[in-house]
C-alpha cells in the first residue's frame, strides 16, 4: 500500500517528455506505475509485404516520425495476413478500409472516394490519409523545432499552420496520390496538378530485383523510409521556411509602398527581400511600378517588372544604351549605375519614352479612325451624287 502511494506520488510530479506538462494524458501513457519508471508505449503499424510503393512507404515514414516524436516504440508489421488486423493498432495499404478514428488507411476498396480537401480531384492514397489526418501535428512538431528563427506571432497561428498543410501536400503528397491511382498529371491536354519530385518512380527502384525474398524485401522497405525521410524533411523545411519568408517579405513590402507617392511607377528598395517579385506581383496586381532600383551597398542595380503571361517582355524596357549616354553625358552600363540618383534618372527616362511611344501610337490610332470613316463617308457621297447626275 504504501509502496502504491508512492508510485501515486511520483507519477502525480512527473513531467512529461513530450508535451512538457505535469499530470497529463500523454503521461498517463510514458509512465510505468509497477516498477516506477518511465517506459516507452508501443504501436504496431501493419502495411503489406512484397511490392512496396511511395504511398506506403511514405506513410510508414510519415508515422514514425510522428510516433517517435511521442517518444513510443514503433513495431513495424508488413504482411497481408489479415489475422493480424485487430491486434495492429494502425493498418496502412491494407484492410480495405477508411476509418481514421480507428486508424484504418487503405485506399482499395470499391466506391471509395476520398479527397483531400473540397474541389481535389485525385483521391487519396495511403499517404495522403495519413497527411490529412496526421500532417497538421507533425507541422507543429517540426515547426516546434524551429521556433526560433520563426516570429511568435506567426509560428502557432492554425490559419498558418493549415496553409502550409496545404502546401506540403499539393508539392510532395498529392503527386503520389495520382500515381498509386493510376491518375495522369496531363487530361485533354491540360495539366491537372504538378510533378515535382518523381518520388514514386524513385521509391519503386528501391524494390528488391526478387520482391518475394522476405528479407531482402525488408531490408529495401527500411532503406526507402529513410531515403523518403530524408527528402521529406528537406522538402518540408524547404516549403516552411519559404511561406514564412514571404509573409515577413510581404509586410516589409508593403510598408515601403505604403510611403511611395501615388503617381511614382519606380520602388527602391533599400533592404533584402526574399521572392520581391513574387510579392509585388500580389501587392501590386495591376503593375503600377515598372521598375525596381536595389541600392546596395556596392551597386545600384535597376530590373524591368514583367507580366506573368510574358515573362520575357519588360513592362516598361530601359531606355537604349546609346540614347542614354547621349541624354546624361557618360557612359551608362545599362540596369546598373554608381549613384542612386543616376538610377532614378534612367528609369525616369524610359517611362517619358514610354509614355510619349504610347501617346504617338494612340493618336495615329485615333486619326486612323477618323480618317477611315472621312473616306468611307466621302466616298458614299461621291456615290450619291453621281447616282443623281445618271439619273438627270
Amino acid at each position: 500500500m504504501d509502496n502504491e502511494n508512492n508510485v501515486d506520488e511520483n507519477f502525480d510530479n512527473f513531467t512529461c517528455s513530450y508535451c512538457h506538462y505535469i499530470d497529463c494524458e500523454c503521461s498517463r501513457l510514458e509512465y510505468n506505475k509497477d516498477n516506477n519508471n518511465i517506459v516507452k508505449e508501443q504501436i504496431t503499424i501493419q502495411t503489406h509485404d512484397k511490392k512496396f510503393h511511395a504511398d506506403d512507404v511514405g506513410s510508414i515514414s510519415l508515422l514514425t516520425s510522428y510516433y517517435s516524436q511521442k517518444n513510443m516504440n514503433i513495431n513495424i508489421i508488413r504482411s497481408r495476413n489479415q489475422s493480424l488486423f485487430e491486434t495492429s493498432d494502425i493498418l496502412v495499404d491494407v484492410g480495405f478500409e477508411y476509418d481514421p478514428d480507428n486508424g484504418r488507411y487503405d485506399h482499395h476498396q470499391n466506391n471509395y472516394n476520398e479527397i483531400f480537401k473540397e474541389n481535389c480531384i485525385i483521391p487519396l492514397s495511403s499517404i495522403g490519409m495519413i497527411w490529412k489526418h496526421y500532417g497538421k501535428e507533425l507541422l507543429l512538431m517540426y515547426i516546434d523545432t524551429i521556433k526560433d528563427i520563426i516570429p511568435k506571432e506567426i509560428n502557432n497561428n492554425h490559419e498558418h499552420i493549415t496553409n502550409i498543410h496545404n502546401k506540403v501536400y499539393f508539392k510532395i503528397i498529392q503527386e503520389i496520390d495520382a500515381h498509386v491511382n493510376g491518375i495522369s498529371s496531363i487530361k485533354g491536354g491540360e495539366i491537372i496538378f504538378q510533378e515535382n519530385l518523381h518520388l514514386s518512380s524513385i521509391i519503386s527502384s528501391y524494390n528488391h530485383t526478387d520482391v518475394n525474398n522476405d528479407e531482402k524485401q525488408i531490408q529495401s522497405f527500411g532503406r526507402a523510409v529513410d531515403f523518403f525521410g530524408q527528402i521529406f524533411e528537406i522538402k518540408l523545411n524547404e516549403i516552411i521556411r519559404k511561406y514564412f519568408d514571404t509573409i515577413l517579405s510581404n509586410s516589409l513590402l508593403n510598408k515601403i509602398i505604403e510611403k511611395i507617392p501615388s503617381n511614382q511607377e519606380y520602388i527602391i528598395i533599400n533592404v533584402n527581400i526574399p521572392g520581391i517579385f513574387k510579392c509585388l506581383n500580389k501587392l501590386d496586381p495591376e503593375y503600377r511600378f515598372k521598375f525596381i532600383i536595389f541600392n546596395n551597398c556596392n551597386e545600384i542595380t535597376i530590373k524591368t517588372r514583367t507580366r506573368k503571361e510574358d515573362i520575357f517582355t519588360p513592362i516598361v524596357p530601359l531606355m537604349k544604351q546609346d540614347k542614354l549616354y547621349e541624354i546624361l553625358g557618360n557612359k551608362i552600363d545599362i540596369g546598373k549605375s554608381k549613384t542612386l540618383d543616376t538610377a532614378v534618372k534612367i528609369v525616369t527616362l524610359s517611362l517619358i519614352v514610354k509614355n510619349k511611344t504610347e501617346t504617338i501610337k494612340s493618336s495615329y490610332l485615333k486619326f486612323s479612325k477618323y480618317g477611315l470613316y472621312t473616306i468611307v463617308l466621302g466616298s458614299l457621297l461621291l456615290g450619291r451624287i453621281l447616282y443623281k447626275s445618271l439619273e438627270n
